[in-house]
């Protein structure tokens, strides 16, 4: 409230003024009339002015709160940015070894692949036909240029892993076999690990076993049914595990 009464004693001086200088009483009330519109145009522009420097201020504190957060996420993303570098300086040194890496395993799959063979050609014919297959496509894989040879070596070693599976595990299985260079019949294959390997037709009326340094089946007439029967019932998972009396070749045991 303080203008206003700076403003009417402004305008009462005046008008003491005109009076006193001989003014005419109109006269002087229209100067009062016109310093009291002069008076609120400037009161407005006074508040005008007020509410502009507050605006102003609000604006200012407003962009500084901003200027304070892009400060924070410029850091942030500094931090982001150094460490990406470096995370591509890892990965150049990695791309700097893989010639080296790969004239290295290029021969190791090679000789991976050649193992396996080995060991299909004088193991226990456990999947024959699986295992052959398997190798044909590993052999058909090596030479795939749209291959990469990462993939090529986690085949290899998936290969490797079902290889040592079968030296595990006691297992039932259906196939055909040759006795005697005679006609496929489907039998009922047992093998416990790679001790031995057994056969029986589906009847389970004979059965054979595998001859590991003859390569070739041999007729069981010498061993009690009783005991055979026993082992497939507890390979197949139809009766708990017990002792039971199998033929083995120790001299042939492969791990």
């Amino acid at each position: 409230m303080k203008p206003i009464y700076t403003l009417f004693t402004l305008t009462w001086l005046a008008l003491v003024a005109s009076v006193q200088a001989g003014e005419p009483l109109d006269q002087a009330r229209q100067t009062q009339s016109t310093i009291q519109q002069q008076g609120r145009t400037t009161q407005l522009q006074v508040e005008r002015l007020a509410d502009d420097t507050l605006e102003m201020r609000t604006e200012t504190e407003r962009l500084a709160q901003e200027l304070e957060n892009l400060q924070v996420y410029h850091d942030h993303l500094q931090a982001l940015v150094k460490d990406q570098q470096r995370e591509l300086a890892d990965k150049q040194t990695q791309i700097d070894g893989i010639d080296t890496t790969r004239t290295g395993l290029v021969p190791l799959m090679y000789q991976m692949l050649a193992d396996l063979k080995l060991r299909l050609a004088d193991d226990l014919p456990i999947k024959a036909a699986q295992r052959r297959l398997r190798l044909t496509e590993l052999s058909a894989l090596m030479s795939r240029a749209d291959v990469a040879d990462a993939e090529k070596f986690r085949r290899l070693l998936e290969a490797y892993q079902i290889e040592l599976e079968y030296g595990r595990k006691v297992a039932v299985y259906r196939d055909s076999i040759s006795v005697n260079e005679g006609e496929p019949r489907e039998v009922e294959l047992l093998h416990l690990g790679r001790l031995t390997l057994l056969a029986r037709n589906l009847d389970g009326s004979a059965y054979w076993r595998w001859h590991p340094q003859q390569k070739r089946w041999q007729t069981m007439d010498d061993h009690p049914a009783g005991e055979l029967e026993l082992a497939y019932r507890v390979a197949s998972g139809q009766q708990v595990p017990q002792l039971m009396t199998v033929p083995v070749f120790v001299g042939e045991v492969q791990s």
